[in-house]
């Protein structure tokens, strides 16, 4: 740990454990620190989480209530300096406690150096009122604005312009990575930029930011999140990559440990199954199989999910083989679901068809939609199959 952080850390626990009263002592008064200063101490700490330093999240908290408490017993007069205007903003969009701010703007106490609709947006999305947040923030050029605040408005316009303004939330989050660099702001944004081109149908773009996350923050405290959002997100595209495309993405997790690349390997073969991407699930529960040791539960959920994959494509057989040689002993309720379905579906596929199976009595052909789930698709077949036992484990839990 930096050495400086250490001594930031050791005088923050003091501060922390002392009572928040003591402040109101006259021999401590002279010694609390100013608004401005609570929130620099609080960014030090949020920027620590970036290099995955586990005791900076875990005393952000702490710290969040404690400086909400110091700034709601301020005097007015605190916040006739802009310092201390901003740092109450940028408390406020780092996720402290949003009342100190609209208990201000309600009396009417007048805070330097931040633009009232500034003022409201933070309150707006600080309670989650995102359409007002983005019309007040809309009014605001970030790059106007003060340096130590200027990230942070851009990150949010960011966040609360995705939904319905794609392209101003990316220039948004290029924005705010160029005003932060190495910060948790930098994080975050980096983080929503990838997961937003990765919407848009932008794949090349959005494995290049991921790669820029993965090695500048791959150790961070939030990375886990960032790794269970990339599985979800490549569980979502169009099952169309080639065999270029997935050698692409298997250099991406090669910048992750090896346990976190295994885990995200393993969600993503299962979220790829589910959602019917067989060539998906396949690349994903091979890649991961070579992580997992034999005889683990793992593996053993992983042959479950390559299994139904070729049930589900033009290997049957193979996949059947699969499922033989699963350990179910090992698989959770779910895991037996599918493993389940996915025999039945292989059984369906396989069993030699009566005559004019695939006629009519007229001898016309059967149209596509009427004809039974494993001859339209074995992997319609698989899902249908699926959720019908997992309705029967529902009512049977009901009982």
């Amino acid at each position: 740990m930096d050495g400086r952080f250490a001594l930031l850390c050791a005088s923050l626990a003091v501060w922390l454990a002392a009572p928040a009263h003591a402040a109101d002592e006259p021999a401590a008064s002279t010694e609390a620190m100013k608004p401005f200063q609570l929130v620099r101490t609080l960014n030090a700490l949020q920027d620590q989480t970036g290099v995955g330093n586990r005791a900076a999240h875990s005393a952000q908290r702490a710290l969040l209530q404690r400086i909400g408490e110091e700034m709601g017993k301020a005097p007015a007069e605190t916040w006739a300096d802009a310092k201390n205007g901003r740092a109450l903003i940028s408390y406020v969009l780092s996720g402290g406690d949003a009342e100190i701010l609209k208990r201000l703007i309600d009396d009417k106490v007048e805070i330097a150096g931040v633009d009232l609709n500034l003022s409201a947006a933070a309150v707006a999305y600080a309670e989650r009122r995102s359409d007002e947040a983005r019309a007040l923030l809309s009014k605001i050029d970030a790059r106007k604005v003060e340096p130590s605040l200027a990230a942070h408005v851009a990150l949010v316009q960011g966040i609360v312009y995705a939904a319905r303004e794609p392209e101003e939330a990316i220039k948004r989050f290029e924005l705010a990575r160029l005003l932060a660099p190495g910060s948790l702001v930098e994080q975050g944004a980096l983080r929503r930029q990838t997961m937003l081109a990765s919407k848009l149908g932008r794949w090349d773009q959005a494995e290049k930011l991921a790669a820029q996350y993965l090695r500048r923050f791959g150790k961070a405290v939030y990375a886990p999140t960032f790794y269970r959002e990339i599985a979800e997100q490549l569980a979502g595209e169009p099952d169309t990559r080639d065999e270029d495309q997935f050698s692409r993405l298997t250099k991406l997790f090669a910048l992750l440990g090896e346990k976190e690349r295994r885990q995200t390997y393993l969600l993503l073969a299962e979220r790829a199954i589910l959602g019917g991407k067989i060539k998906m699930a396949r690349f994903a529960a091979d890649r991961a199989s070579e992580l997992y040791p034999e005889g683990s539960a793992e593996r053993a959920r992983l042959q479950v999910y390559g299994a139904a994959a070729n049930v589900a494509s033009d290997q049957t057989s193979a996949g059947l083989s699969l499922l033989e040689a699963v350990d179910r002993n090992r698989l959770g309720e779910r895991d037996t679901l599918l493993a389940d379905a996915a025999q039945e579906v292989g059984d369906d596929v396989l069993r030699e068809p009566g005559p004019m199976a695939d006629a009519a009595p007229n001898g016309e052909p059967i149209p596509p939609e009427q004809l039974a789930p494993e001859q339209a698709s074995p992997m319609v077949g698989l899902a249908r199959k699926s959720i019908g036992k997992a309705d029967e484990l529902l009512k049977a839990a009901k009982k």
